[in-house]
């Protein structure tokens, strides 16, 4: 009776309605449709959680102290360092290479930046063999050994991909980054963010550290200018992919820096001593 068509009933009356075979195909679409949409919003929506040391992060960085030759790549210190850190990275605050200028109290001076290097060899666990030349003689200067992270854990964001409920797990330990990435042309961080929906996790304040780069270095911007360069942990890099929360918690972020500077404030860290721009040290 009905070609093509669906029969039925409303109200337990004998009235019937038919539907042709091009408004079932319509409704079909529309159905599945909505089913695919389902779908993609459950994925994204799905629990993700990752732990960076499944990507290669250790978080074994170590801040003391070591004296320094000028022209000499040996720095000596009195804390026994393991074979294991060979090919780690290492900072030598106000060893690197020299500068002058208008220093931050607005005379004209000398100074050094920090030095960046990786370390090649130890003998007797107190002589370090780094890749660089030192440029300034030194007695106790501050130091910071460790794996550089950045690698490693900008991959664990990577691999969230579209989800905005991803839970990325860092362990106890403390994990050193160095810079990275141009984000603008003053920045440059070493982990880029660009999408929501994130919540880095660790072990506590007390046993969790994210370690920035605390020593700074001169670096050439997009205009060929040298600027003032310490590390930063995080950059977000508009346009953000989504709207979603990024939480941290259970962790300290620690600028890297012996101490927080107090007296001399700006945007930037002086290009002849290196102060101002001071990271700080934030428990979560």
């Amino acid at each position: 009776m009905f070609k093509n068509g669906v029969s039925g009933t409303v109200g337990g009356n004998d009235q019937t309605w038919f539907l042709d075979a091009k408004m079932h195909r319509r409704m079909l679409c529309v159905l599945a449709i909505w089913v695919f949409l389902f779908a993609q919003r459950s994925t994204v929506l799905a629990q993700t959680t990752l732990n960076v040391t499944n990507f290669g992060a250790i978080g074994d960085a170590v801040q003391f102290w070591v004296n320094t030759t000028s022209n000499s790549a040996v720095v000596t210190t009195t804390n026994p360092i393991p074979n294991s850190a060979i090919g780690d990275a290492i900072e030598v605050f106000q060893a690197g290479m020299q500068t002058y200028g208008v220093n931050s109290y607005g005379t004209n001076a000398y100074g050094n930046q920090d030095l960046i290097a990786t370390i090649t060899g130890i003998s007797q666990s107190t002589n370090i063999t780094i890749s660089t030349l030192v440029s300034n003689t030194l007695r106790w200067t501050f130091a910071t050994y460790g794996h550089d992270n950045r690698v490693a854990i900008s991959n664990c964001i990577a691999a969230v991909g579209n989800s905005t409920n991803a839970t990325i797990t860092i362990p106890a330990g403390t994990y050193l980054f160095l810079t990275g990435t141009n984000v603008t042309p003053d920045i440059y961080a070493s982990l880029v963010l660009t999408n929501g929906g994130i919540t880095f996790t660790g072990a506590g304040p007390a046993r969790t550290t994210l370690l920035a780069q605390g020593a700074w270095t001169l670096k050439t911007d997009f205009n060929n200018t040298d600027w003032p360069t310490r590390g930063e942990l995080f950059e977000e890099n508009p346009p953000m992919n989504n709207a979603y929360p990024v939480v941290f918690e259970n962790m300290t972020l620690d600028g890297g820096v012996p101490q927080a500077n107090s007296s001399i404030h700006g945007e930037y860290a002086n290009a002849v001593d290196g102060m101002g721009g001071t990271p700080r040290t934030t428990p979560f």
